[in-house]
């Protein structure tokens, strides 16, 4: 795909509402004794993340 045809896929996208898709990544550093957790969880890459464990979204 060309510059210009990345282009007019945007203003037709734009132009029927359709919302432009968007890229997003995170790492997580699970590293250390957890001490700030107070022990609500063994390893804290098992802690809860919006109710999954946080190695589910790795």
């Amino acid at each position: 795909m060309t510059a210009m045809e990345s282009v007019d896929e945007k203003n037709r996208n734009a132009a029927a509402g359709t919302p432009e898709k968007k890229n997003a990544c995170a790492i997580f550093l699970c590293g250390g004794s957890g001490s700030r957790m107070r022990g609500s969880v063994a390893d804290k890459i098992f802690a809860p993340l919006a109710g999954t464990p946080a190695l589910a979204f790795s």
